[in-house]
């Protein structure tokens, strides 16, 4: 009887498990004996093997093949001999790609001290492990860290490599990317611009790797509030792609879908959902209803719908959606989550409070379990619920939300960084709400001393003085 893909990979590990450091330890007896390269072959045969049965699907195999291969070249030829270094890279690239990022942040904090000592600082090899521990760092959320690591990586690459080397525009394009994480909009933008001009230099306007860098530069305009360069950035991307991938290729469509949505954001509805829609036919007949690309389309479309005060043709697409990705790719997904989101924003718009508040909730406590108390969409989740318990008078189960997502923004985030200036601003709201006016003057005074150089944010922070000296 045919074996399953997974029973046959928990077969291949049980039978590794037991004895991988004994053949291991023989070979390198073998090798001994023979006079053969023994280190290099171990590396090299145990990282072949490693590799394959990583791709079949044993991850755990794999990564005992390696940490054994390793740890039998460590104790015979030191922690600091070249080869063994060059294991430890291999495990730790396991680790990362197995999703143990703890684990890979170990390893390779530890190979990167020992090259910093054998190599230099500026050493390529030095350098690729600094890089990789950055994106290990990254996976656990420690984007301070990450940041650091990445500006060393930048300005190693800077020197050796020059700044037009492929390799030094792709560390400041992961630099870019960190700040955006950290919230930093005008470094992050910055350095991307300076990465789309580096890949024009030395590739073209439309090569693939200017392309994407071009789209992530759309994105950290975007979410700076910088919509008409975001959308005319978008829209050069939807164009190089058609011109260089067709109309129906899936990143043609993707540019598309980014290139509307970025149009509601300049107040475009209606040429938005005719993209949309197009994007929402073609999907449609190339990867059928239940893909989560075509899902994906479709929530897009009733964003636009949303935004043109369509709200019962939007609703009854979210509502779709919603049920599609539920039963296609489970209630934990996150494109489910998304769409479990937006749908909960159109109860709330058609003012059914209830309903809103009750699909925002379950989806906060699934966010927490899933993603963790201070991950962005979490903290997401919990603003769009704290503004239904607004809207139904339920302060005091408002504050208790408010304090915790202005902390943990601020635990987060520096003091000036938008979102938890707004989350302050909201804060203040929900204290006015409950008639507890000290503390809403308090937290206007702390975010007043951090407010940023935006018009709108200081529009809102008009607004909501003007609510807090009315109570």
């Amino acid at each position: 009887m045919p074996t399953d893909r997974s029973d046959a990979s928990e077969l291949v590990h049980n039978s590794i498990s037991g004895s991988v450091a004994a053949t291991v330890i023989q070979a390198h007896d073998v090798y001994i004996a023979g006079g053969l390269d023994l280190p290099g072959r171990i590396a090299r045969d145990a990282a072949d093997l490693a590799r394959g049965l990583f791709e079949y699907g044993a991850t755990e195999a794999a990564v005992e093949v390696m940490a054994t291969a390793h740890r039998v070249l460590r104790d015979e030829r030191g922690e600091r001999d070249r080869v063994a270094l060059t294991a430890l890279e291999a495990l730790g690239d396991l680790l990362s790609q197995s999703g143990r990022a703890g684990e890979a942040v170990e390893a390779q904090r530890d190979l990167l001290e020992a090259r910093r000592v054998l190599l230099g600082r500026h050493h390529e090899e030095t350098l690729r492990t600094a890089g990789n521990l950055a994106v290990a760092l990254w996976q656990l959320g420690e984007y301070e860290s990450s940041r650091a690591l990445e500006e060393e990586v930048l300005e190693g690459r800077e020197r050796v490599l020059g700044p037009d080397h492929q390799n030094t525009i792709a560390a400041r394009d992961n630099l870019a990317s960190t700040y955006a994480a950290l919230g930093r909009w005008a470094d992050a933008i910055e350095e991307q611009r300076r990465v789309v001009a580096g890949y024009e230099r030395v590739f073209s306007a439309e090569h693939p790797k200017t392309t994407a860098a071009t789209a992530n530069l759309a994105n950290h305009l975007s979410r700076a509030g910088v919509y008409g360069e975001a959308a005319e950035l978008f829209r050069r991307v939807w164009q190089v792609r058609r011109r260089t991938l067709g109309e129906d290729h899936s990143d043609t469509l993707r540019a598309a879908g980014n290139f509307a949505a970025s149009l509601w954001q300049t107040g475009e509805y209606t040429r938005a959902r005719s993209i949309e829609q197009e994007v929402l036919d073609r999907r449609r007949a190339k990867f059928g209803p239940d893909h989560p690309d075509t899902i994906k389309a479709a929530m897009n479309l009733a964003g636009s719908l949303a935004e043109a005060g369509e709200l019962t043709d939007a609703l009854a697409l979210l509502e779709v959606s919603y049920r599609d990705s539920s039963r296609v790719l489970g209630p934990l997904d996150q494109v489910t989550a998304t769409a479990q989101a937006n749908l909960g924003t159109a109860l709330w718009q058609l003012e059914r409070f209830g309903e809103a508040a009750s699909l925002q909730t379950d989806l906060l406590e699934k966010l927490r379990r899933t993603l963790g108390d201070d991950d962005l969409d979490t903290l997401a989740a919990m603003a769009s619920l704290i503004t239904t318990l607004k809207s139904m008078g339920r302060y005091d189960e408002a504050r208790g939300f408010a304090d915790e997502l202005w902390q943990r923004l601020r635990d987060q985030f520096s003091p000036d960084n938008t979102s938890v200036v707004l989350a302050g601003l909201e804060l203040a709201r929900v204290a006015a709400g409950q008639s507890d006016v000290a503390t809403a003057r308090d937290v206007l005074a702390q975010v007043r001393a951090h407010l940023p150089d935006d018009p709108e944010v200081r529009a809102r922070f008009d607004a909501v003085e003007r609510v807090v000296e009315r109570s």
